[in-house]
């Protein structure tokens, strides 16, 4: 019971930060293809 609490942590842990980082090179990458889809404006976001 506790081994299984303790790898689920521990997956979770290593999973969020990966999550994280895909879903933020996802948003760049759609950013990047607006960018480059509207020629006139730059491929930066608007803060």
């Amino acid at each position: 019971m506790a081994f299984g609490i303790l790898f689920a942590t521990v997956i979770t842990l290593i999973l969020i930060p990966s999550l994280y980082a895909i879903l933020e090179h996802m948003k760049y990458r759609f950013i990047k293809v607006d960018g480059y889809q509207r020629k006139g404006e730059p491929t930066a976001p608007a803060v």
